[in-house]
């Protein structure tokens, strides 16, 4: 298991590898027990994070549409704001764009309601 430490230090120094983190993600069993929403919904919300860290869109833009799909089945009330960030995610591929900071700053904040909501 990756120890507590090592998370932290990547979230202080931007994730170096994304392979290990997604491999610590798989770990967080007991994190996951405490929260409200599944797994799924908390893996994927995590990773869309990161990759908007690495300017990474596409990868980014896959796990919303997941995240979307895990809004959509729990009738969350947060659809709306999440295809908000779909379009303006699709918008910024289409035309070029890296992500802004405001962009990863407004997707933080919907990403903890969507934990929060679900």
């Amino acid at each position: 298991k990756i120890p507590y430490e090592i998370k932290l230090s990547y979230e202080k120094n931007g994730v170096k590898n994304i392979a290990i983190y997604e491999e610590y993600l798989k770990i967080l069993e007991p994190k996951m027990q405490q929260k409200s929403i599944g797994k799924e919904t908390y893996y994927c919300s995590e990773l869309f994070l990161i990759h908007l860290i690495y300017n990474d869109l596409y990868k980014a833009l896959g796990y919303l549409y997941d995240i979307k799909k895990y809004a959509e089945e729990n009738k969350s009330n947060m659809l709306k704001d999440i295809e908000n960030l779909l379009n303006e995610i699709n918008y910024r591929i289409t035309n070029k764009m890296g992500v802004s900071e405001d962009l990863y700053k407004r997707s933080e904040v919907i990403i903890e309601r969507i934990k929060l909501d679900m």
